[in-house]
């Protein structure tokens, strides 16, 4: 697999912080693969303050509380050293390429977790394993069953972008840019690119100011894929009010993405970040800071609802300016990380 940027991204995520993703890879077994959690702290009191400060907050760790399991993302198995690391990712391009054949012949017809295990011609317990790491990378899926893909009647959407990349290395090498390249070569996001994409900043207003370059790049750089494709071109073209509440309503269409829940506002929320029963796991629920984390972002996305998207949503006058608007979409796009790097508990089938 030929994934472009590791270099940048073991030289952001450091030496320690690799030696504990490679250890925690090297003893992890089963479906998914993982290790005790409490052993694995208590076996390496070193890194006890690390992997709290990763939390749920790192797309390179899944801690999975439920189950008292630490799990190293998709994204870790580049960046380290390993023939079995290798191995996997070597048969994630090889179903990755298998499903673009897929889609070009069924479209959005859902494939099932056996029938993919039995025509993807792939040895079984390595392809269960490679499976368990894909869900991990977004771009390829658009739906997933429970238990996918250790039940084998679950099934998978595969999504149309498929098509437009190449391999799976292009989606592992995209993030890998958009979460350690760009931030440094763009600290703070205000620093001129010499080969800008004018075309970002045509606006059908001209009676609009034209905007600084850096203002468009620090816009980019902080706001979410999903807000940048609601949102962004309604913002340049000075469509403000629709650029904003098209934000939030990206992020609630998130949280019915990846829980199958239909549900809207409060009731979604509610639902979604239950303390008892929930869909989303934001921090661990079995410490208080990790509770209070959960019951603060509930309260958070329940309040953008009701403030941001209702207020935007009934009425046609705003006070909104850019710069306000941008602080917006930038909101928008914290609470869409949160709900990316959020650990699925459970999920609503389709």
């Amino acid at each position: 697999m030929n994934v472009r940027h590791t270099d940048e991204a073991k030289k952001s995520i450091g030496v320690s912080t690799l030696e504990l993703l490679k250890t925690i890879f090297e003893q992890s077994s089963g479906l998914p693969p993982g290790v005790g959690a409490t052993r694995f702290r208590a076996k390496y009191p070193k890194w006890m303050d690390e992997l709290h400060s990763m939390g749920h907050s790192s797309i390179l760790l899944k801690p999975d509380f439920t189950k008292d399991t630490y799990r190293v993302s998709a994204y870790v198995l580049p960046l380290i050293e390993s023939q079995h690391a290798s191995e996997l990712l070597a048969c994630m391009e090889a179903v990755y390429k298998y499903l673009r054949k897929y889609y070009d012949e069924h479209l959005l017809q859902p494939i099932r977790a056996n029938q993919l295990i039995e025509t993807a011609g792939i040895e079984y317990t390595l392809l269960l394993e490679s499976l368990c790491y894909m869900r991990d990378v977004d771009g390829w899926w658009s739906g997933l069953g429970n238990d996918f893909p250790l039940e084998t009647s679950s099934t998978i959407v595969v999504n149309e972008r498929v098509l437009k990349y190449d391999s799976f290395s292009e989606l592992i090498s995209r993030v890998y840019e958009n979460t350690y390249v760009i931030p440094a070569r763009y600290p703070g996001g205000l620093t001129w690119v010499d080969q800008f994409d004018e075309s970002l900043v045509q606006s059908n207003h001209p009676e609009q100011e034209v905007r600084n370059t850096t203002d468009i790049i620090a816009i980019e750089i902080l706001i979410h894929p999903l807000i940048q494709k609601s949102s962004l071109k309604l913002f340049l073209d000075g469509h403000l009010r629709e650029a904003v509440l098209n934000s939030i309503v990206a992020v609630f269409d998130l949280i019915r993405d990846r829980t199958g829940l239909k549900e809207d506002g409060d009731r979604l929320i509610g639902k979604a970040f239950s303390l008892d029963d929930p869909f989303l796991v934001l921090s661990e629920l079995a410490t208080e800071s990790g509770a209070n984390d959960q019951k603060g972002f509930m309260q958070i996305f329940k309040g953008a609802y009701q403030g941001i998207r209702n207020t935007k949503a009934h009425r046609l006058e705003h006070d909104l300016t850019e710069h306000k608007a941008a602080q917006y979409l930038v909101f928008a796009s914290l609470l869409a990380r949160r709900v990316d790097e959020a650990s699925l508990m459970k999920r609503t089938d389709p």
